[in-house]
């Protein structure tokens, strides 16, 4: 697991990149985006979300393009957004163990 600050969205914000045993690997974007097409179209997250919390759009754009050419360069790496129900799916689940 790998945390890169990613400032943009607000001054907390991190992508976690997590790569699994199996070879699965994820880039936890959080709210840089709010659905997959925000880094393949790009687009950004509604212009008064923005506004409201204070995004500094310039970087924004540039963290969206720092992930779309990580997922272009090695297309192993998901882009997950926190709030993209239809990519939750891809995330691999630990069995629960019996008892």
């Amino acid at each position: 697991m790998v945390i890169v600050p990613a400032p943009a969205h607000t001054p907390d914000s991190v992508v976690v990149f997590v790569s699994l045993s199996s070879g699965a690997r994820y880039a936890l974007v959080g709210d840089l985006v709010f659905q997959l097409e925000g880094i393949n179209i790009p687009a950004e997250n509604p212009w008064m979300l923005r506004w409201l919390i204070g995004e500094n759009n310039i970087e924004v754009h540039k963290d969206i393009a720092l992930v779309r050419a990580i997922h272009e360069k090695f297309p192993q790496v998901h882009p997950v957004p926190a709030h993209d129900s239809r990519n939750f799916g891809i995330i691999l689940v630990f069995p629960a163990s019996a008892h």
